[in-house]
């Protein structure tokens, strides 16, 4: 007689050993039951997943391996897909029973065949544990955060009314989330011979996490008896921690048939709740500290909306100061730049409040000296905030002390502003009460200097960009206007040396001797025009290059002026007056007339009618100096006339000036280590030529 398959997926008795084959190679469980749901067959893995015998299991019915509050939804799912045309059904998710009573999440595909006349059902079912306690697990967590976000909603409300109400109604929220109850205690509300061990613990800012009330050790064996007494069969406890201090404790106590233990990242959110629970009571029991924390937290959210409008720096700087006064409920706030100068200055440059002149005359600094022993420059040497709790008594505060007593400052702390690992400056906020810094609002005012550092350097970055944006325009349409000039500049003189030489080559012998005479210095006049701008030239391109030199040799000052004068001819310089005595310097002689020549022939140019030379010396320079009576250079232009392609004045058809000669005087006068500048006085334009002097 041959054996019976494990496996009855066609008539029964009627062995099928392919389909022995196919199902033990199936990893999941397979169950084959009649059109009734009556198991006709099953693999090992079914066995396995529900603790039966695959041959226990023929015989009984499908709805006995599942949980009864999902038989019905089988039993429907069945005759749907004996009804329909579809030979597989969607897949169903329920919970199976196995043979000791345990529930499982399972999901399963069921389908349908017919062998011999018969029709089956056959399900593929997959334990689903894992997925199940994942989607669990992020629901909790779902959960655990809206509990967060509540209970921080309704502690951090603003009013001090109905505080203790808002206090009772999160630790019930807190309480449903962790299926527990709740107490909240001061510890020198909690009897000490009643916990002795937990309150040891607490004391010491642990975490009391007891899963199981069997598992404490023999020395909480007071607690574990009042736990046993009342019930408790598991306990968190979380230590409420102010100003580093321990000051109570909340108890999350749990009544279970079954030990409970909660994750740690749980516990570490409870943590986290802890501060909130303990920051309510310390603000209800003071209400200057709640009300302050509020304003702190508008004052960050109205600075960093003054960050996102900036314009620019000063009236970033002063906003900030107004809004830490205004919203912060602070007396005086005010923000310094630390100084790369000899002495380490601190420079205030905004301030709010009724006391300017006390931030005047505070001269602070960050040496290590008396000046840099106050908040300010400590904040900025280890670049952490400084506070002075109380002022009339901190040590360090000396030489402040008298005048911000008698402006009504009690306390102040100092914030450094650091980015890319330098300080920039300091923010400092003065109270007119002592110890008005808890390390709460310290964190705050850090976290709002370190956002206003990064807003200061966004509005530093924006203004360089924007200057070199301006720069670059501004150069390509002064060349743009160079090329013009220079051409123009060019083609002039060229223009009267060609058709004066014309002049003379067709007719020269038929002209009058003294017109004759006048062309040929005319000729000379544009060609001394032209050297004078190729020269400028070349120097201006040796300039870029990096290539231009100078000699250095000893040098009459008055002599080179003299030799330059001569040079325009005793008409051009006819209203000049020139005076002073020799002077004597170290330098080019050629770069020096250079120079004088640009100088003059602008004053020549663009000058009144009453033109000044001078030559002087003192100890340590001798100086040149070109004064005329004109407009001279109008003011905003004043701080541009040395740069390239710049015209100092705007002067149409005169020739030699292609905006060069100012910038390479400058250039040549500093590699003869002195300067070349400008000013106005006394209704006349001087420029002045400064070199170091030497003994005659």
């Amino acid at each position: 007689m041959p054996t019976e398959s494990r496996y009855v997926l066609s008539v029964p008795n009627k062995p099928n050993r392919v389909f022995d084959r196919l199902f033990e190679s199936i990893p999941d469980a397979v169950v084959a039951t009649d059109t009734e749901g009556i198991i006709v067959g099953a693999n090992a893995c079914a066995g396995r997943l529900f603790s039966y015998r695959p041959s226990d299991l023929r015989g009984m019915s499908m709805e006995q391996l599942l949980v009864e509050r999902f038989r019905e939804e089988y039993a429907a799912h069945r005759q749907a897909l004996l009804k329909g045309s579809a030979e597989t059904a969607p897949e169903l998710e329920v919970y199976g029973l196995t043979a000791n009573g345990s529930e499982i999440p399972i999901d399963s595909t069921v389908g349908r065949f017919d062998e011999g006349g018969t029709t089956y059902v056959v399900m593929v079912i997959r334990e689903v544990s894992d997925r199940v306690n994942i989607q669990a697990n992020l629901e909790r967590r779902l959960a655990l955060d809206a509990v967060v976000v509540s209970i921080l909603g309704r502690l951090n409300a603003p009013s001090l009314q109905d505080i203790d109400e808002r206090v009772q109604q999160s630790l019930a929220d807190l309480c449903m989330f962790a299926q527990t109850e709740s107490r909240m205690e001061f510890l020198q509300d909690i009897p000490l011979e009643a916990f002795p061990w937990i309150i040891g613990q607490i004391e010491q800012g642990r975490v009391v996490h007891i899963p199981s009330v069997d598992d404490l050790p023999p020395e909480a064996r007071i607690e574990q008896d009042q736990f046993r007494r009342h019930g408790i069969r598991s306990v968190v406890n979380l230590p409420m921690i102010a100003g580093g201090q321990v000051i109570g404790l909340i108890g999350l106590e749990a009544v279970h048939s079954q030990a409970m233990r909660w994750p740690a990242d749980e516990i570490s959110t409870f943590m986290v709740l802890q501060d909130f629970f303990t920051n309510a009571l310390r603000r209800k029991r003071v209400g200057k500290e709640l009300l302050r924390a509020n304003r702190m937290l508008q004052a960050v959210t109205e600075c960093n909306d003054a960050l996102v409008r900036a314009e620019d720096e000063d009236t970033l700087l002063q906003d900030v100061c107004r809004i830490v006064v205004e919203a912060g409920g602070y007396k005086m706030a005010w923000v310094g730049i630390a100084m790369d100068d000899e002495e380490k200055s601190i420079k205030p440059i905004a301030q709010w409040g009724p006391d300017e002149e006390y931030v005047e005359g505070l001269r602070p600094s960050w040496a290590e000296t008396d000046r840099g022993s106050g908040p300010s420059g400590k904040a900025v040497r280890p670049r952490t905030p400084v506070a002075a709790q109380s002022i009339a008594t901190d040590p360090e505060f000396g030489l402040w002390r008298e005048r911000a007593l008698q402006h009504g400052y009690a306390s102040v702390i100092c914030v450094p502003f650091i980015h890319s690992d330098k300080v920039v400056g300091v923010l400092a906020v003065y109270a007119d009460e002592v110890a008005a810094f808890d390390e709460p609002e310290i964190g705050i005012l850090q976290r709002f200097a370190d956002d206003l550092s990064y807003g200061i350097d966004a509005l530093r970055t924006r203004e360089r960009r924007q200057e070199a944006e301006r720069q670059l325009r501004e150069t390509l349409r002064s060349k743009d206007e160079f090329v013009a000039t220079i051409a123009h500049e060019l083609r002039t003189p060229l223009t009267a040396v060609v058709g004066f030489a014309q002049v003379l080559k067709e007719e020269g012998s038929n002209l009058p001797p003294a017109e004759r005479a006048e062309m040929i210095r005319m000729i000379a006049d544009e060609g001394i025009d032209l050297t004078n701008i190729v020269d400028d030239l070349l120097v201006a391109a040796k300039a870029e290059a990096g290539t231009l030199t100078v000699a250095n040799v000893r040098v009459d000052l008055r002599a080179q002026t003299a030799q330059v004068l001569e040079g325009f001819g005793h008409e051009a310089v006819g209203n000049i007056v020139f005076t002073g005595s020799s002077a004597h310097t170290s330098g080019d002689p050629a770069r020096v007339r250079q120079i004088l020549r640009n100088l003059v022939s602008n004053a020549l140019r663009y000058g009144g009618d009453r033109i000044r030379v001078s030559v002087s010396s003192d100890d340590s320079t001798a100086q040149v100096m070109v004064a005329d009576n004109g407009t001279g250079v109008s003011p905003q232009d004043r701080e541009h006339i040395f740069e390239p392609y710049r015209r100092a004045h705007d002067a149409p058809g005169l020739t030699a000036s292609v905006g060069l000669g100012l910038t390479i005087s400058r250039q040549l006068a500093r590699l003869m280590d002195g300067n070349l500048t400008y000013r106005r006085e006394a209704g006349e334009s001087i420029f002045a030529l400064t070199l170091p002097r030497i003994p005659i």
